[in-house]
């Protein structure tokens, strides 16, 4: 009976002081400010009641915000440093690393609130709620779509699946690899079948800016249009500049804007009109 009491005794201390030594790791760990749980929560439930999508930060990965996380069997080799808070990691801070996810707040929203809705069996009636989807994003693709511009009933098919938010950014992946693709002069991968979005000629400036976003994008159409106006093609430039200006794609004038710049570059390149001065 002695035994068992001590053989109990010793089991109790043994656990009790595992507890303190967990206690003790938990005090050890940073505390969050409470105001940070509060600004938190409230960014969670601020588009619980909003048709309108847009990305939360349960939606979006902390790369959006120029953060990443390398872990240090890797980050080791290139001389990094382990971070304070998170063992086992290095860790990079730099604004330009969200630059690819301009614009995407939409797709995050949708990856989560519509496609996960699918995956999960969340809609009520999935027919229907795919049907109508797609007939939305038809709607886009022919409001999208100049009159004289002629799609395939594939490339409508897809398009409009593209544009209906089903899988809005496993799509918009699709896409962007095959313009990419086209655009180091590779092959279409889907051996033809599906045709990209716009027209793409081999060139690797495209390919740069198709994944590094909106922002380099337009940088690289403007630095295309100061380059034709210093060689020479002072029309071709004219125009890119002028319709990469702040509004001159708005919806309502955007024809306008187009037939404008048409008629500058016109003129501009027939040494007349424009081009007498």
């Amino acid at each position: 009976m002695g035994f068992d009491m001590r053989k109990k005794a010793d089991k109790v201390a043994y656990e009790n002081a595992i507890n303190d030594l967990a206690v003790a790791e938990i005090e050890k760990q940073a505390r969050v400010d409470p105001e940070t749980v509060r600004t938190f929560r409230n960014a969670l439930s601020s588009g619980i009641m909003n048709t309108i999508l847009m990305g939360t930060p349960a939606d979006k990965p902390i790369i959006t915000d120029g953060i990443v996380y390398i872990p240090m069997r890797v980050a080791r080799q290139f001389g990094m440093k382990e971070d304070k808070e998170f063992k086992g990691y290095a860790r990079i801070e730099n604004a330009l690393l969200g630059l690819p996810f301009q614009f995407y707040s939409y797709s995050f929203a949708a990856l989560n609130k519509i496609t996960a809705a699918y995956g999960h069996g969340q809609l009520k009636n999935q027919w229907i709620a795919t049907a109508l989807s797609m007939g939305l994003g038809y709607m886009v693709l022919q409001y999208k779509t100049p009159d004289f511009v002629k799609i395939d009933f594939e490339d409508q098919f897809a398009r409009a699946f593209d544009y209906s938010g089903i899988a809005a950014l496993y799509s918009d992946i699709f896409y962007t690899a095959m313009s990419t693709s086209l655009a180091l002069g590779g092959p279409n991968i889907t051996g033809g079948a599906l045709q990209p979005r716009f027209p793409q000629e081999p060139d690797a400036l495209d390919a740069a800016t198709g994944v590094l976003g909106a922002g380099p994008s337009i940088a690289a159409d403007l630095g295309r249009g100061v380059y034709d106006l210093t060689t020479g093609n002072i029309g071709e430039g004219t125009k890119q500049i002028i319709r990469n200006l702040p509004f001159a794609r708005m919806w309502f004038w955007k024809g306008k804007m187009n037939e404008l710049t048409n008629m500058i570059e016109g003129e501009l390149d027939d040494g007349i009109g424009f081009g007498r001065y």
